[in-house]
């Protein structure tokens, strides 16, 4: 199984994301709507486990907190 790099960089104003595997890239406003349209945007290219799922609802919360590994994502073909 390919694993699948998704990288993202944050600024003031905009937040970029990039799928390694599909070759893609978004740009996001650095705000709740855009965190919320960062995290439907990725869920079209992974499926997050269950640590994953904590963490985007702590983005989407805006809670502060540490999760071990947040973003851990398996590719949607190898399911």
């Amino acid at each position: 199984m390919k694993k699948n790099v998704i990288g993202i960089d944050v600024s003031k104003l905009t937040i970029d994301a990039y799928v390694k595997i599909a070759q893609v890239h978004a740009e996001f406003s650095n705000d709740t709507k855009g965190f919320r349209q960062l995290v439907k945007w990725i869920k079209r290219y992974t499926d997050f486990k269950m640590m994953g799922q904590t963490a985007a609802q702590m983005i989407l919360n805006k809670e502060k907190g540490k999760v071990k590994n947040p973003f851990n994502f398996i590719d949607r073909e190898s399911i």
